[in-house]
């Protein structure tokens, strides 16, 4: 869905949002109808290219896999299937959280890499190992695609 955004942001051009952060209270005014028509801009683009729709199914496949999440994480794992179960729920939780990411998967622990390791380990021992690097390899590379653009 990064793809896609970045697609529509390419696609608008010149047309960026203002810095609000930027912008005394008087140019906030002037540029209003500028980003207001930018924000519309953006809305047919994201429409047409997809990227709406993208949204919409991820949002559809979230509701329905985070109460199955919550289950996996609760119950026990005493096989390797079970394992595999909560290192795909890691997996699932660790994705980026927006289409401006930092081209690797994200984990909400500061623990000195312990969870990456352990996660790591599980991955391995489970046959999830491919899968892991290739989802790394096209964070990495989606990140790449970013650039300087604001998304």
């Amino acid at each position: 869905m990064g793809a896609l955004l970045r697609a529509a942001h390419a696609e608008a051009g010149e047309r960026n949002f203002a810095d609000w952060n930027d912008l005394t209270q008087e140019e906030i005014q002037e540029k209003i109808e500028e980003v207001q028509e930018a924000s519309r801009m953006m809305g047919r683009i994201t429409e047409r290219n997809g990227c709406d729709a993208a949204s919409d199914r991820l949002s559809a496949l979230a509701e329905a896999i985070n109460p199955l999440a919550e289950e996996i994480v609760t119950a026990e794992a005493s096989t390797l299937a079970g394992l595999r179960a909560k290192a795909l729920v890691m997996l699932w939780e660790a994705r980026p959280s927006s289409a401006d990411h930092e081209g690797a998967l994200e984990s909400s622990k500061d623990d000195g890499g312990a969870s990456r390791s352990l996660f790591d380990a599980a991955a391995s021992l489970t046959g999830l190992a491919p899968m892991v690097r290739e989802i790394e390899g096209r964070l990495a590379a989606d990140k790449g695609l970013c650039g300087d653009m604001d998304i």
